[in-house]
């Protein structure tokens, strides 16, 4: 399904960030707002190079290459609001973070009428040496 994919695409970090819970809550953040501006350079971007995009139960994605391929279909939808919650965040050291949380989305295709999703995430984020996290595994359900 389109939308708990989409509502999880998380971070858009930038070297100003820090590798601890503030910095966690920007990387959310901006991938949020990435995400309601349907920017899928920036979300793809957001991934390490080896990192996974999957839906429990469904397809994975692996690479920046990969998710955006992935989303480039869903780029006509119109993402009317997106929110995202975490509920528990973990430090797993030297340099991750682990995530788990809630989305909320509507989202209006094409062509029909506004859907609206909700859902769990869980993910780790990984902080490079710049200072910005980015995605090593995002999963939905």
């Amino acid at each position: 399904m389109f939308a708990p994919t989409v509502a999880l695409l998380l971070s858009g970090a930038t070297a100003a960030q820090t590798c601890d819970t503030a910095g966690l809550a920007h990387a959310v953040a901006a991938y949020a707002a990435a995400t309601e501006r349907m920017d899928i350079p920036a979300l793809a971007g957001s991934y390490l190079p080896d990192g996974v995009l999957s839906q429990r139960g469904g397809q994975s994605f692996a690479g920046p290459a990969a998710i955006a391929a992935f989303l480039q279909p869903f780029s006509a939808y119109k993402v009317l609001s997106d929110e995202m919650t975490v509920e528990t965040s973990v430090r797993q050291p030297p340099d991750a973070w682990r995530a788990e949380g809630r989305f909320r989305q509507q989202v209006k295709p094409p062509a029909g009428d506004t859907i609206t999703a909700s859902g769990h995430f869980a993910g780790v984020w990984v902080c490079g040496a710049d200072g910005a996290l980015r995605i090593r595994s995002l999963e939905t359900w």
